[in-house]
């Protein structure tokens, strides 16, 4: 205690000196008191920086003006640090696809057997196929095939073997390894007749060999440039249906209720009274090759295209496929919906058959009716914008595809002059269509004054012919079209239309028609050997105009031996310069899918589908749900 007070009496002392000398130094200088106090709160510390207890003196030291700059600069500090981690949030803190969410589809029609190998004969099973099974191969939305089931491929020089190297550790929805005996099985059903798969043609003289659990090789007994989409055909369990006879075959329940290795797997279905599929709900498979994102996929079955757009209209779907021109507008009433114009491998043209109207061997009449052709003015008038301009055989996107091979532009009046300098013309006034008179060259006289001159012989060759189309609602409008535009140059077109159900029987297969107004598919193997080669111009072929060109025949010959595209692409090209020049068509558009999806939907694409079925070719990377991730 008393060192306490004796501490304590040298700290006054102390005080009492400085504050002396403080005295004198403010007579002597001057200086304020304010100056005064910093030098003392200095020499009685030795920190250079104030503690935090004692930054709540500083307004008793810092004047009215420094407090008020320095709460400013406090401020702007503050809102730059806050803006710079607000913007560096915003650049590397993105929304990124996440799991969750469901998509519910409104589909005209119903299942009844989406089973791989026989999928294809209806748009609804090839759907479900598409979503519940995997085949090697997968087809992405942009119209390139890349691996699925398997990890890797390779291809032998001559085109004749694929080593295909599966994934590891795939399993089937029930859990079950699925292995390359899976994959040779489900060749070995599709090669027996007694399964009657139409998929027998893609795989005849294609042999398989187990080189271990995951390899296997097939051998071609001929190269094929469809092979590889081939293999995108879903692969069946062996477990599953090793004990299922032919006989069984498509009667058995596995049929609708799926096991397979697809991105999404069977969960539930919804039958009505009478036994009809009025709902099928597919759930994420975690353990496929690509899982999904979306947790679940549910399918509504409607009988026509009118219930179907009036469920989507009063939201019991989120989307619905193709919808005709007079449900759009139920579709359209829904704000919340995205449009997407899917384009399909396919080309509507006019084929002109020469051996059923002279008038298509005349090279000045089929290019008279190219330019009298508005496709322009159909596409917008008749299709309503549904469609794209068709210039050739070789559709954008597809091997072979250039830009500058295009049809002659609508000129009415170069059509004319084409038919008139090619003689034909109005007999009369008041003729509604051109003729070509039938002359010979006679010569009158004999020697020296012999001349030659060109007199009628017999019955004039009229502008006329008939076109036949499907009856259906879009060609017929645009058969009347075109023949009312064919009019206004000197031709008289007579319109005829087919059932549906008859157009193989009536048309191509006899190739009963003097003009074709019909659309060619060119499928995923995007080869247009079927319908330009003259070996397919006999009964049953494809080659709907019966064209025959030796350089053509060799051009796509060459393509369809090799399975590079770059390679394709010359031979290919070739073949439609030399096509558009012969004109033995008129090529009109390329429809396109309307596709319409909710908004909430995301991830899908427009491009290029083959069949109705690849607008889920992405469906693995729709999503509704995000989540913040740094980029």
């Amino acid at each position: 205690m008393p060192r306490f007070r004796r501490l304590l009496g040298n700290a006054a002392g102390k005080a009492s000196d400085l504050y002396g000398r403080a005295r004198v130094v403010v007579s002597d200088s001057g200086r304020g008191t304010a100056d005064l106090n910093r030098k003392l709160v200095a020499r009685m510390s030795s920190r250079k920086f104030p503690s935090l207890r004692q930054f709540k003196y500083l307004g008793s030291v810092l004047s009215k003006s420094e407090l008020l700059t320095m709460r400013i600069a406090l401020a702007v500090f503050a809102f730059s640090v806050i803006a710079i981690g607000a913007r560096l949030w915003m650049v590397h803190v993105v929304p990124v696809p996440a799991r969750g969410g469901e998509y519910v589809e409104a589909v005209i029609g119903a299942p009844s057997l989406p089973n791989p190998l026989y999928a294809s004969g209806s748009d609804v099973d090839a759907d479900l196929a598409r979503l519940m099974y995997a085949g090697l191969m997968a087809e992405t939305p942009d119209g390139r095939l890349v691996p699925d089931l398997a990890e890797s491929y390779d291809l032998s020089e001559d085109g004749s073997e694929y080593v295909f190297r599966l994934k590891d550790d795939l399993t089937w929805h029930d859990g079950q390894k699925l292995t390359v005996d899976d994959i040779l099985f489900t060749l070995n059903l599709i090669q027996n007749q007694d399964y009657k798969s139409p998929l027998l043609p893609l795989f005849r003289g294609v042999t398989g060999e187990r080189v271990d659990d995951r390899t296997i090789k097939f051998k071609l007994a001929n190269p094929s440039v469809g092979f590889l989409a081939a293999l995108t055909v879903g692969i069946l369990p062996t477990h599953v249906w090793q004990d299922v006879p032919p006989s069984g075959f498509t009667l058995a329940d596995y049929n609708l209720k799926p096991i397979g290795a697809g991105p999404f797997k069977f969960k539930s279905l919804v039958r009505d009274r009478l036994g009809a599929v009025r709902s099928y709900t597919m759930e994420r498979f975690n353990g496929a090759a690509t899982p999904a994102l979306l947790d679940r996929v549910t399918f509504r079955f409607y009988p026509d295209s009118e219930t179907a757009a009036n469920a989507v209209a009063s939201r019991q779907a989120d989307g619905m496929g193709f919808v005709p021109l007079e449900d759009r507008d139920k579709i359209e009433s829904r704000h919340d919906l995205t449009r997407y114009s899917l384009r399909l491998p396919q080309y509507t043209a006019v084929f002109l058959n020469p051996k059923n109207q002279a008038l298509w061997k005349d090279d000045a009449v089929r290019a008279a009716l190219v330019l009298a052709t508005p496709r322009d003015k159909i596409v917008a008038d008749v299709l309503h914008g549904d469609a794209v301009l068709a210039e050739s055989p070789i559709l954008a996107g597809l091997p072979g595809y250039d830009a500058n091979v295009k049809q002659p532009a609508y000129d009415p009046e170069a059509a004319k002059a084409s038919l008139e300098k090619a003689g034909y013309v109005f007999a009369t006034p008041t003729s509604t269509y051109r003729e070509l008179a039938k002359t010979k060259t006679i010569t009158i006289g004999s020697g020296k004054k012999a001349v030659k001159k060109t007199v009628a012989d017999g019955t004039p060759i009229p502008l006329k012919f008939k076109l036949t189309t499907v009856n259906r609602e879009e060609y017929v409008a645009v058969a009347n079209a075109l023949a009312e535009a064919w009019k206004a140059v000197g031709f008289e077109v007579e319109v005829a239309t087919v059932p549906v159900t008859n157009v193989s029987r009536d048309l191509l297969k006899t190739k009963d028609y003097e003009a074709l107004l019909f659309g060619e598919v060119i499928g995923a193997d995007q080869d247009p050997y079927p319908f330009w080669h003259s070996s397919q111009s006999g009964d049953g072929g494809f080659n709907l105009s019966v064209y025959a060109n030796r350089a053509v025949d060799d051009a796509l010959t060459a393509g369809r031996t090799t399975t590079s595209t770059e390679a394709r692409a010359p031979s290919y090209a070739a073949v439609a310069k030399k096509i558009v020049a012969d004109a033995p068509a008129v090529f009109l558009y390329t429809p396109l899918y309307p596709y319409y999806v909710g908004n909430d939907i995301r991830g899908v694409t427009e491009d290029l589908v083959a069949t109705p079925a690849d607008r889920l070719s992405g469906i693995r990377d729709w999503y509704q749900k995000t989540r913040r991730a740094w980029r």
